[in-house]
């Protein structure tokens, strides 16, 4: 026999009551749009280890494993190359 669920509690006081109110907080919640960019994908192989500790921190940053990526290319180029993107 399974255990009985916990009942779902709503705090009406935090919770947005007219659309307005939604759409405000919606639109705070939800990053502006970034333009789009013509991509390449990039195969590699790197350590399991290595992708687990990326992933981690992606995850601790709240962004995917590709902007990482893409973040530290673009860094390693700056400093090697002197040029900016």
């Amino acid at each position: 026999m399974k255990a009985p669920r916990k009942p779902l509690v709503f705090d009406l006081n935090r919770s947005p009551t007219t659309d307005d109110e939604v759409a405000r907080v919606t639109a705070a919640r939800t990053p502006p749009p970034k333009p789009p960019v013509a991509r390449q994908q990039l195969g590699t192989r790197i350590p399991v280890d290595v992708y687990k500790r990326l992933k981690i921190l992606a995850v601790m940053e709240g962004v995917l494993v590709q902007d990482l990526l893409e973040r530290a290319i673009i860094e390693f180029l700056e400093r090697n190359t002197g040029a900016s993107s």
